[in-house]
C-alpha cells in the first residue's frame, strides 16, 4: 500500500515543475524592451534568490501549477477525447461518431490554439500510433474480465450492462480503475507514475502553447521571433503526443492488470 505522503510525486510533477516553468515563461516574456530578446538575459530578470524569494516562488509555482492543472484538463484533455475518444473506449476498437456539433468544436479549438492543426492532420491521415486499439486477443480477454467483474462484484450481467450503456453511456474503466488499483497493491506506485506523467505533459502543453500565443501578441516584430515560436510549437505538440501515449498507457495498465486477476481468490 502506498505511504499517505503529504506531497505526494503529483504534487511535484503534476503542479510544481508546470508552475516553475509556467513563471520562468512570464520572465521571458517581461523581458524590457532595452534587452536583446535572448534566452540568457532572462537571469537578469530573476530575483535574487533568498529564503523569502525561494519560499514565494515555491508557492506561486504550486498554485499555478493547480490552476494550469485545472485548465489543462479542460483543453488540451477535453480535446484528446474529442478528437480520438477515450483511451478505454479506442483501445477496445470503438469509434466516436463525429457529428456536425463535434467537428465545430475542434474546429473553433484548433482557431484558438494552433498546436492542435498538427494533431488533426495526423487524425485525418489516420496515423493509429497515438490511439491504437488492442490485438483481438486482447480485446477478447478484456472483455471476458469486464463480464466477470459486473457479475461477481457488482452483481450484473453483461446483457443489462449493455442495455443501460445503450441508453447512457456508463463509466465502466473508472470502476475497473479503482478495483484494480484497489486489489493490485504491488502495481500501485507504477499507475500513479503514469498519471504524473500525463499530468505533467498534458500542463506542460497548454503553458508552450500559451507562451506561443503570447509570443505572437508581445514579440511579433523581434527578430528571433519566428525561431522562438516554433520551438514552442514544436513543444507543444511534443507535449500532446507525449500525454496522448501516458493517457492510453494509464488505461491499457488498468485492462492488464483486469486480465491477469483471478475473481476466485476474491469474494
Amino acid at each position: 500500500m502506498l505511504e499517505q505522503n503529504p506531497f505526494s510525486l503529483y504534487d511535484f510533477l503534476g503542479y510544481f515543475v508546470p508552475g516553475s516553468v509556467f513563471i520562468f515563461m512570464i520572465y521571458f516574456l517581461d523581458i524590457s524592451e532595452s534587452k536583446t530578446f535572448e534566452i540568457r538575459n532572462v537571469l537578469y530578470c530573476l530575483p535574487e534568490v533568498n529564503i523569502g524569494g525561494a519560499l514565494f516562488f515555491i508557492l506561486a509555482a504550486y498554485i499555478s501549477g493547480h490552476i494550469l492543472s485545472y485548465l489543462s484538463s479542460i483543453t488540451i484533455e477535453w480535446f484528446a477525447n474529442m478528437l480520438f475518444g477515450y483511451p478505454s473506449k479506442y483501445i477496445l476498437g470503438t469509434t466516436i461518431n463525429y457529428s456536425a456539433e463535434r467537428i465545430i468544436k475542434i474546429i473553433v479549438s484548433t482557431c484558438l490554439f494552433p498546436p492542435f492543426l498538427v494533431i488533426v492532420i495526423f487524425r485525418l491521415f489516420r496515423f493509429r500510433f497515438l490511439y491504437k486499439e488492442v490485438d483481438g486477443f486482447l480485446k477478447q480477454s478484456i472483455e471476458r474480465k469486464i463480464k466477470v467483474l459486473l457479475k461477481r462484484i457488482l452483481k450484473l450481467d453483461y446483457q443489462s450492462y449493455s442495455t443501460m450503456n445503450s441508453v447512457n453511456p456508463v463509466d465502466i474503466h473508472r470502476v475497473i480503475t479503482h478495483y484494480v488499483f484497489d486489489n493490485s497493491k504491488q502495481h500501485q506506485q507504477k499507475m500513479v507514475n503514469y498519471v504524473s506523467l500525463y499530468g505533467l505533459l498534458r500542463t506542460l502543453c497548454l503553458i508552450f502553447g500559451m507562451f506561443g500565443s503570447s509570443l505572437i501578441l508581445l514579440k511579433f516584430k523581434e527578430p528571433n521571433f519566428f525561431c522562438y515560436y516554433g520551438c514552442a510549437f514544436i513543444l507543444s505538440v511534443i507535449c500532446f503526443m507525449a500525454f496522448v501515449k501516458f493517457y492510453r498507457r494509464y488505461t491499457l495498465e488498468g485492462f492488464m492488470l483486469l486480465i491477469t486477476m483471478d475473481f476466485r481468490k476474491r469474494n
